[in-house]
């Protein structure tokens, strides 16, 4: 969870500088990691800039905020980076899916809540695998995400794995052959043994705030 309010108050004229500051950068001599880890990063400032631009300064009110009670918050919104004019939805689509092809950004990107990943300090070239298998381990593991009833042969997936379903089959052949990638023993185990079906839990978009 994130104090938003506590960020609102305090530190919105600094994030609003870091947003204006990203029309000016330039990825001409960036490696592919660099420039991945630019995006994630750039996608993430983006979402929490906006959330605590939009978000109430009430504390009641504000834990009743979503993302999906801004209009465009994803695809009308737009934003000034590296000399483009881009909506959060281009960022995540065309700059890092369609240029990048790595499922795992899926779970370094935060879309500010209850139901996505946990936001996580800033990527880096140096160590960018190793993070994103991290964060793709720690989402997956998490079972308020993501769930396997053994006992029904039922396995109960973030809906990220639903809409996003085509870039894991890319990558592996299957969703379930991607998540087994990152699951514990047991669980892979179960996995490489059993069909499963596959139920998508319920999103909560409610805003992921300290409460």
């Amino acid at each position: 969870t994130v104090d938003y309010l506590k960020w609102k108050k305090n530190d919105l004229g600094i994030f609003e500088r870091y947003i204006n500051s990203l029309a000016k950068v330039s990825l001409t001599n960036s490696s592919e990691n660099e420039q991945k880890a630019f995006w994630i990063d750039t996608y993430n400032a983006i979402t929490i800039y906006a959330v605590l631009k939009y978000i109430p300064a009430n504390g009641l009110l504000a834990k009743l905020f979503s993302v999906q009670m801004v209009t465009g918050f994803f695809d009308k919104i737009t934003y000034s980076v590296v000399g483009e004019t881009l909506t959060l939805n281009d960022i995540e689509n065309d700059k890092l899916r369609k240029s990048f092809h790595d499922p795992r950004v899926h779970f370094a990107l935060v879309c500010a809540s209850r139901s996505c990943p946990k936001i996580q300090n800033t990527f880096q070239e140096a160590g960018l695998d190793e993070r994103l298998d991290s964060a793709a381990r720690n989402f997956i593991q998490d079972t308020t995400k993501n769930r396997l009833d053994q006992k029904n042969s039922v396995f109960y997936l973030s809906e990220i794995f639903k809409w996003y379903g085509s870039d894991f089959i890319a990558s592996t052949g299957t969703v379930v052959d991607f998540v087994k990638k990152y699951m514990g023993k047991e669980g892979s185990e179960y996995l490489s043994g059993h069909t499963v079906k596959i139920q998508y839990l319920f999103y909560d978009w409610l805003v992921n705030i300290k409460r």
